[in-house]
C-alpha cells in the first residue's frame, strides 16, 4: 500500500488546536515546550487560547501549524507508530513547512541553524 501524508497550511489554524495532544501525550507536550523555548514566544498558548486574530497572522500561523503537525507526528510515534511507512508523496495546502518536515528529502527552504533544520535529519546531498 502506498502512503501519502497531507499537512494543513495557513488558513486551517483554529484556536484550541493541539491542546488535546498537549494534555494527553508527553512527547507532543515536549514538542510544544521546545517550540515555546526556541521561538521565544508562547506559541502553545496562542494555539490553545488565541486570540484568533493573533493566531491568524502569518508570522504566528506558520510556526503554530508546524508545531501542531510535528506534535501530532510525535504522538503517533509515542502511541506505537514509530514504524510508520515513509510516504511516497507529501501534500500541503497553500504553503506549509510541516509537509517538508516529513518528506524523505529536504527542501532548500530549510536553512541550517533554524529550529526546523535542527529537529530533522539534514539531507546527505542537495
Amino acid at each position: 500500500m502506498s502512503i501519502a501524508w497531507v499537512f494543513p497550511g495557513q488558513g486551517s489554524q483554529a484556536v484550541g488546536m493541539g491542546s488535546d495532544l498537549y494534555e494527553q501525550i508527553p512527547g507532543a507536550r515536549a514538542i510544544f515546550d521546545q517550540a515555546d523555548e526556541t521561538l521565544g514566544i508562547p506559541i502553545s498558548q496562542l494555539c490553545f487560547e488565541g486570540p484568533e486574530a493573533e493566531l491568524t497572522a502569518t508570522e504566528n500561523a506558520q510556526p503554530a501549524l508546524l508545531t501542531v503537525s510535528t506534535a501530532l507526528m510525535r504522538a503517533l510515534e509515542d502511541l506505537g507508530g514509530a514504524g510508520l511507512a515513509r510516504p511516497i508523496a507529501v501534500a500541503r495546502t497553500i504553503w506549509s513547512r510541516s509537509a517538508n518536515r516529513s518528506a524523505p528529502t529536504q527542501s532548500r527552504a530549510w536553512q541550517p541553524g533554524s529550529w526546523w533544520w535542527q529537529t530533522t535529519t539534514p539531507p546527505t546531498s542537495w
